[in-house]
C-alpha cells in the first residue's frame, strides 16, 4: 500500500509540473 501511494502522489506531482511548465510555455509563445 505504502508504495503504491508515494508512486500515485510522484506522478501527481510530475503531471502537475507537467501541466505548469506547458502552460508557461504557451504564455511565453503568446507574449513574442
Amino acid at each position: 500500500m505504502g508504495k503504491a501511494w508515494l508512486v500515485y502522489l510522484l506522478s501527481l506531482n510530475a503531471y502537475r509540473d507537467t501541466r505548469a511548465f506547458v502552460a508557461n510555455r504557451e504564455k511565453e509563445k503568446a507574449t513574442e
